[in-house]
C-alpha cells in the first residue's frame, strides 16, 4: 500500500479531528520557525499538539519540541497512518473527560 502524501494525510486527519466533540483544531502555518508541530488543538480543555508523518521521520528539533510541550502537561503526539486510529480514539475519550 502506498502511503499518502503528508499534506493529504493532514487535510483528512484534521477534518476527522474536527468531528471530536468539545474540541477545536487548527494548522500551524509557520514556515519560518523550525520544529513546530503541524496541528494545535484543545480537547475538553486539554492542550494537544500533533506532528503528522507519512514517509519521513521526526527530526531532532521536532522530537525536542514535542518533548518540551509534553513536559508542560499538554498531550503531544506523532501521528502516522499506522497509529492514527489509536490517537483519534484516545482524543475522543479525552473529549468526555472533564478537566479538573
Amino acid at each position: 500500500m502506498q502511503l499518502p502524501l503528508e499534506k493529504d494525510f493532514q487535510t483528512a486527519y484534521l477534518k476527522r479531528l474536527r468531528l471530536i466533540p468539545n474540541s477545536w483544531w487548527t494548522k500551524i502555518n509557520d514556515r519560518v520557525t523550525v520544529g513546530l508541530p503541524d496541528l494545535f488543538g484543545s480537547v475538553a480543555g486539554y492542550a494537544v499538539v500533533i506532528e503528522l508523518k507519512t514517509r519521513s521521520k521526526v527530526s531532532k528539533i521536532q522530537a525536542y519540541t514535542l518533548k518540551k510541550i509534553g513536559q508542560t502537561g499538554a498531550h503531544a503526539f506523532v501521528v502516522t497512518p499506522d497509529n492514527a486510529d489509536d490517537v483519534y480514539s484516545f482524543l475522543l475519550e479525552l473529549s468526555q473527560t472533564p478537566k479538573l
